[in-house]
């Protein structure tokens, strides 16, 4: 399984629920930056720099609805 998957320039981690838990609960007490981006967080990234650079600074970025788990399954790279 590949640890990112692609869509429109914004990097998925592709975790499963369980590891992105373990993973959060080792963060616990640092600070860290979680995006749940949907289709028109990855939209609003084609017009806009300054948002993709603040998505693209994340720790995790994460799917957030079907619009971005389906465009992963068109690219053969589901999440």
């Amino acid at each position: 399984m590949s640890k990112v998957v692609n869509i429109m320039g914004i990097p998925f981690d592709n975790l499963s629920k369980q590891n992105l838990i373990d993973k959060l609960l080792n963060l616990e007490k640092t600070k860290g930056f979680i995006v749940t981006a949907n289709p028109e967080i990855v939209m609003e990234t084609r017009d806009n720099d300054y948002y993709k650079s603040c998505i693209l600074k994340a720790d995790y970025v994460i799917a957030d609805g079907m619009g971005i788990i389906l465009a992963s399954k068109w690219l053969k790279h589901p999440l």
